[in-house]
């Protein structure tokens, strides 16, 4: 702070001061007043201010872990629908082979017909199976388009732009876990539990810095200037002061 005092009196008598040997008033002045000066005040020890310090900490990282679970949520949606787009892409290959088979035997009971070695019925019944195995296909097909689009809006492709899954995911099992085991899993590494456990330590800490203020705190205060008629013609002075508060 800089001040800068000009004309400034002091009454003597309202501070209980008067008849001093060769100071025939009571007031003094006006004089000007040159003050220019820093000052500290540091908190040495109030358990408040440090539950809340932690209360923070903890907000913090309860923040860090719910936006690193939003960020889980959208990579296992994308992932989800890119092994369900995988999966109809399998089914229309299990389709063309089952097509492939009921063709060969629609052929081969037409031929068998010609030859009659079997009636017209068994003909007509391949028929029949062959359009259903070929119906069967465009489902398949139709249903894996509507997965291909249902994974482009979750990535944010166009939906008119034609793309096409490049990666396999081979089959490989479970591994075999307890349920303690999957518990301790989940309990270590998903993030919306850890979040919610930092939210709670917040809360915890919050109650600890209300309780807190009906204690003791104390504080240093400090303050170092410039003193003096004006610039130039001054002296430096400091104070220092330890404070403690009572609620």
């Amino acid at each position: 702070t800089l001040s800068l005092h000009d004309a400034l009196p002091i009454y003597l008598a309202a501070f209980g001061f008067s008849g001093f040997p060769g100071i025939p008033n009571t007031i003094l002045g006006p004089f000007a007043v040159f003050d220019t000066r820093m000052y500290l005040k540091q908190s040495v020890f109030d358990w408040s201010a440090i539950s809340k310090a932690r209360a923070g900490t903890e907000n913090r990282k309860s923040a860090q872990d719910s936006y690193q679970d939003s960020r889980d949520v959208v990579v296992t949606v994308v992932a989800s629908l890119y092994l369900e787009a995988l999966a109809a892409r399998s089914r229309i290959a299990a389709a063309e082979a089952e097509l492939k088979t009921a063709q060969a035997l629609a052929d081969q009971a037409a031929s068998f017909k010609q030859a009659g070695v079997v009636p017209a019925i068994e003909v007509l019944r391949s028929e029949v199976e062959l359009r259903a195995r070929r119906q069967r296909l465009i489902f398949y097909q139709n249903e894996f388009e509507k997965q291909k689009l249902a994974l482009a809006r979750a990535v944010g492709i166009p939906l008119a732009q034609r793309f096409r899954l490049t990666d396999t995911v081979a089959y490989s099992p479970l591994p075999a876990m307890s349920a303690e085991e999957v518990m301790e899993r989940a309990y270590r590494g998903r993030r919306d539990y850890r979040s919610a456990v930092d939210a709670l330590h917040a809360v915890e800490y919050s109650k600890k810095a209300a309780e807190g203020e009906r204690l003791p705190s104390v504080a240093l205060n400090a303050d170092y200037g410039d003193l003096g008629q004006r610039i130039g013609k001054s002296h430096q002075t400091y104070s220092t002061s330890v404070s403690l508060e009572i609620p």
